[in-house]
């Protein structure tokens, strides 16, 4: 952060560990006032707050979110967009866990300008009130109040809510919401489709074996689930592909398959 702030690296001089990490403990990081000069007041507050020599002084990652110079503006998306983003999320839901792979794949290859991202950054701003870059479950669902037709298709919200949360941590990041709120015409059109495919084609021969999914989904939700977590997620994605109609002997899934999927 320093680095990108002022343009270089306040320890640079130092070439051995032991020495940096006295310069560290001892006496912290120097402000020189000409190095700073063109640095924004909020954003020096947040380096020395991240660079306080006690560590129990330091911000949790929640508190660093919560300072000025972090916390996103608070967006003003028209609720019938809202509602859009809500009904995505809903159908999504109820897809197998084979889908809900390529779905997160085709929100993950989206360019950045793509207009669902643009959306998506509106809906979740307005719904950040805290404006801490997540969303927490009574966010979640505030923005839902505003979807009642949507709820009565719904049989839990909370198992709405954990299934966004991938990583479990009851909190909803920008990354999460794109893909669980992902248009069905967008994760259906051709070419996203393949390019999706191509993900899971992990030797290019034009071709899905069950093998070559199941290790994109440890490579997708890994560092995300535990262990047991991910062999029974495999399980059920073996079980749904070999519900395609692909043989077992063959195992293998083409193109046109996966967009049926």
């Amino acid at each position: 952060t320093v680095q990108l702030l002022i343009g270089f690296n306040p320890f640079a001089s130092f070439t051995k560990r032991e020495d940096l990490i006295h310069q560290i403990r001892s006496t912290g990081v120097k402000y020189d006032p000409l190095d700073w000069k063109n640095v924004r007041q909020d954003a020096i507050e947040v380096v020395q707050s991240m660079l306080k020599i006690s560590a129990p002084l330091r911000p949790t990652a929640s508190e660093l979110l919560r300072m000025p110079w972090l916390r996103l503006e608070r967006g003003t998306a028209p609720w019938p967009l809202v509602h859009g983003l809500y009904r995505n999320a809903v159908i999504n839901s109820k897809e197998g866990q084979f889908k809900k792979l390529i779905i997160r794949v085709v929100a993950e290859q989206l360019a950045r300008d793509h207009t669902h991202l643009l959306d998506v950054s509106k809906v979740f701003t307005t719904l950040d009130k805290d404006r801490d870059g997540l969303l927490d479950f009574d966010e979640f669902r505030e923005g839902l109040k505003h979807c009642p037709d949507l709820e009565a298709h719904l049989f839990d919200v909370v198992s709405l809510f954990e299934a966004i949360d991938r990583d479990g941590s009851r909190h909803l990041n920008l990354q999460e919401f794109a893909a669980a709120t992902l248009p069905p015409i967008v994760s259906r059109n051709a070419a996203n489709v393949w390019k999706a495919f191509r993900a899971f084609d992990l030797d290019q021969d034009g071709y899905i074996t069950v093998e070559e999914v199941v290790q994109v989904t440890h490579m997708l939700e890994g560092s995300l689930l535990a262990a047991e977590q991910i062999q029974e997620l495999s399980a059920v994605v073996r079980r749904e592909l070999e519900g395609l109609g692909v043989a077992p002997s063959r195992r293998d899934v083409a193109a046109d398959e996966v967009r049926g999927a």
